[in-house]
């Protein structure tokens, strides 16, 4: 029985293989030695091909990271609330250092963004207000004890007071939906 050309082929191809793979495994040390020499001897050839390659194949690689990224969603996430959390410190005192160094640079992003999205912020400023109006916050029962008073301060009026301005904007809210229903 004798092999056809394809076969011998196939068999040398699957032998070298099994070949190659029991030799990497077991000389595995020997190879990322040579591979570590070889970087550093070549570090400007291998970066320059890699640069071509990214330069070469921007789209490809664009829509290969997008896809990794939607599939890879919820372990992403994850990975990046452990980070947050085992530096928290750490990146609050970058966020800190970086907006000190650069108050001009936001406040000129901030400036041009409310400039463009004009509608957008107004439309959030009325939900935000509702809410606030419907909840009671705070921040709305606030702004109703300050409201005509040239002496109050919105930052001088205790906690208790705002308890007791919203007991009283509920009773009154309550009296109004009796007499109307």
């Amino acid at each position: 029985m004798a092999l056809t050309e394809e076969e011998k082929k196939e068999r040398r191809k699957a032998y070298m293989k099994n070949y190659l793979k029991a030799y990497r495994d077991a000389n595995r040390d020997k190879a990322e030695k040579y591979r570590k020499e070889y970087q550093k001897k070549n570090k400007d050839k291998i970066y320059k091909q890699r640069k071509g390659y990214r330069e070469a194949n921007k789209e490809k690689i664009r829509s290969s990271n997008r896809t990794y990224r939607e599939t890879h969603k919820e372990e992403n996430k994850l990975y990046q609330k452990a980070y947050y959390k085992s530096n928290k410190e750490q990146i609050k005192s970058n966020n800190k250092a970086y907006r000190e160094a650069n108050k001009e640079r936001i406040a000129a992003t901030r400036k041009a963004y409310a400039e463009n999205n004009k509608e957008e912020l107004r439309y959030r400023d009325m939900i935000r207000n509702k809410k606030c109006l419907e909840d009671l916050s705070d921040r709305y029962v606030k702004n109703c004890i300050v409201t005509n008073s040239r002496v109050l301060k919105c930052q001088h009026i205790p906690q208790e007071l705002i308890e007791l301005k919203r007991l009283e904007l509920k009773l009154k809210r309550n009296l109004k939906e009796q007499d109307n229903g």
